[in-house]
């Protein structure tokens, strides 16, 4: 009985490494998926100063456009106020000249604006594009990191398969059975767990005196009273 329990032992340290190799792998893929997110998100933000610039530059064309319109206006009402015979007429393009003029300067103003806002704007873009270049392969690095040590994961599963297979075959069917349906029962997956100080450490209850003194003798098959666990004890808790 003490070769059976030894080898429901083994497998439980097997399935128990593969449950946080698989855990380990999946932190990494998050990880991964974390990283390969920020990287987008900064890749939208240094699309978004582009198109800022963009649309700086299209407002500036329709200010450059207008300005000439009004330069085209100012020129006409000037040629008119040569033709004027009348002061009240002469009075009133004189008027619409200045008002003109005005309009003109705030629109110049304004495309001054636009010039400070692009320089502005080009100088974000381009520490933001080095960012990117460098966030870029910061990720990259990290990614291949992260995929070299799946690979390896991937790996030690494949042995540790193969080696819960060779061990499972050593463990008498009825007894394998049980096992199967113990670790299926458990929210842990852990169905073979030791006794020390007559408490089981699956569920950290005390064990009644007598299955303790029972469970010594090595001699049968002992349950958890509590959690339904196998249970063994040994000498030596390391």
């Amino acid at each position: 009985m003490m070769e059976q329990i030894d080898l429901l032992q083994k497998l439980q340290h097997n399935e128990s490494r593969c449950r946080r190799i698989q855990a380990d792998m999946r932190k990494r893929t998050a990880r991964r998926r974390e990283l390969e997110d920020a990287l987008q998100r900064f890749r939208v933000s240094v699309s978004a100063e582009s198109e800022r610039i963009d649309e700086i530059g299209k407002r500036y064309r329709s200010l450059e456009s207008d300005a000439n319109q009004i330069v085209s206006q100012i020129a006409k009402s000037k040629a008119k106020l040569r033709a004027v015979k009348n002061n009240k007429e002469y009075q009133s393009l004189l008027k619409e000249i200045d008002e003109l003029k005005r309009k003109h300067s705030s629109v110049e103003d304004e495309m001054l604006q636009c010039l400070e806002s692009t320089d502005t704007a080009k100088q974000a873009a381009d520490a933001k594009k080095e960012e990117l270049a460098e966030l870029t392969r910061r990720v990259a690095d990290e990614a291949e990191q992260i995929e070299q040590q799946q690979a390896r994961a991937k790996t030690e599963i494949a042995a540790l398969k193969t080696q819960w297979e060779e061990i499972a075959r050593r463990v008498e069917p009825p007894l394998m059975e049980t096992f199967a349906k113990i670790k299926a029962k458990q929210a842990d997956g852990v169905a073979i767990v030791r006794v020390e100080n007559a408490v089981c450490l699956g569920c950290n209850v005390n064990i009644p005196p007598q299955m303790y003194n029972e469970l010594q003798r090595k001699d049968s098959l002992k349950f958890c009273p509590n959690c339904q666990r196998i249970i063994f004890w040994q000498a030596d808790s390391a």
